[in-house]
């Protein structure tokens, strides 16, 4: 049986790929880790970067802003500590961009 999960992207990889949400399909048990893999094989390899706490091994740096602001629903993920958070069918994911003003 498999999952459905719902990406809303953030706008780095929605201009990229010409879409705000892509939907994906994993195999149970879902977990946050088997959804940004699948991201990263489907949709964008950037994806990947979310595993990392170093980002992509230091040739940018840290993590780009939006893997760090991660939403299932309306619960905030602590990344690295909840990738193995388990998603149910249906389930939306965030990424969400800081804002600053000032």
């Amino acid at each position: 049986m498999s999952v459905t999960v719902y990406a809303h992207l953030p706008s780095e990889i929605r201009r990229r790929v010409g879409a705000r949400q892509v939907t994906v399909q994993v195999p149970e048990p879902a977990t946050f880790e088997s959804v940004i893999r699948r991201l990263a094989s489907e949709v964008d390899p950037s994806f990947l970067e979310v595993l990392s706490p170093e980002g992509d091994g230091g040739r940018r740096g840290a993590r780009r802003p939006w893997m760090r602001h991660v939403l299932v629903n309306d619960r905030w993920l602590d990344l690295p500590r909840d990738l193995a958070v388990e998603l149910r069918d249906e389930d939306h994911l965030y990424f969400i961009q800081p804002v600053a003003g000032g």
